[in-house]
């Protein structure tokens, strides 16, 4: 079974790599009789084949030369294209940073297209980058874009992914009153269309309105939190939220203590009896809390995972 698996894949590579030379010499033949569209058509063919070969250094040769040449052709749209082909190859080629940049710029394009679903997926993808490059001001900024642009598209599942980076990027910098709002909107959108989010999107509240000293309401977003594992049978999660309540306690007694503490932050309230207002239009696998982690479904992360789509190439 290994040795056939083993020879597909080196007959598409071979394939692929077959293509990649066939496009080559087109986008010669193309540049000879000054025919930029056709070598660019052909560059960018060269490179998806490349990329299709695991030949990443020249799929992104290739495609560099292709978004070139659409741009001196005033063709933006391919140019976007290969552009977020560019950026595929630098994921694939574990350059997260080069990726993120193509990424931004394809996005970038894309919005100027009003393509806004492609535009929004790679503004996510860019963030997500971010995002696991701890650069967390970029991360938000195109979570920010992508989340504006699926509540245009009333795309709720998306807009609270991406609603979910940016709480992760403001609870990662330790702003946690940032974090606050950031979660209330995403439990907002979750408690309409993603039921199954909502007691770790409660979890995730509570461990910052606990950072900002407002034990009372972390309690009650954990207490919600642990009904809802409760009816779910989740017996792991269940645990690490009885976790969070004892903690929570804790810190509330020891509040109580020290009346003169320093005065709390004041974020948007939650109360699991009032029903969720409209999502606001407010701000892509966006890294795991780091003061106190939360449990997070995996299918659910932020965090994009690489990219690992073949490209498509055009049809001469």
């Amino acid at each position: 079974m290994n040795d056939a698996y083993g020879l597909a894949q080196q007959q598409k590579t071979d394939t692929c790599q077959l293509a990649a030379d066939k496009y080559k010499q087109a986008s010669t033949l193309f540049y000879n009789i000054n025919n930029k569209k056709g070598q660019a058509d052909a560059a960018n063919n060269a490179g998806a084949s490349f990329f299709c070969a695991g030949e990443y250094d020249l799929a992104a040769e290739w495609l560099l030369k292709a978004s070139q040449l659409y741009h001196t052709l005033d063709s933006a749209k391919n140019e976007a294209e290969a552009l977020e082909s560019l950026a595929k190859v630098y994921n694939s080629k574990d350059d997260a940073a080069q990726s993120a940049a193509y990424y931004v710029k394809a996005a970038t394009l894309y919005e100027t297209l009003k393509s806004l679903q492609p535009a929004a997926d790679a503004w996510f993808t860019a963030a997500s980058l971010f995002a696991n490059l701890k650069d967390y001001t970029k991360a938000r900024e195109g979570f920010q874009k992508a989340a504006e642009i699926y509540h245009q598209l009333v795309d709720g599942k998306n807009e609270l992914r991406a609603l979910r980076g940016i709480a992760n990027s403001h609870e990662n910098e330790k702003s946690f009153a940032s974090a606050i709002v950031a979660y209330s909107l995403a439990l907002e959108i979750a408690r309409k269309v993603s039921p199954l989010d909502v007691p770790f999107l409660l979890n995730s509240l509570g461990n910052c309105q606990r950072q900002t000293g407002e034990f009372e309401k972390a309690l009650l977003a954990h207490q919600e939190a642990l009904s809802l594992f409760q009816a779910q049978a989740k017996p792991a999660l269940i645990n690490a939220t009885q976790s969070y309540i004892q903690q929570a306690n804790v810190e509330l007694e020891k509040a109580k203590a020290q009346p003169t503490a320093s005065p709390q932050a004041t974020p948007l309230p939650i109360s699991s009896t009032v029903p969720p207002a409209e999502a606001a239009p407010t701000a892509n696998p966006a890294a795991s809390p780091t003061p106190t982690p939360t449990p997070t479904p995996p299918a659910k992360s932020v965090t994009y995972a690489k990219t690992t789509g073949a490209l498509e190439p055009l049809n001469l």
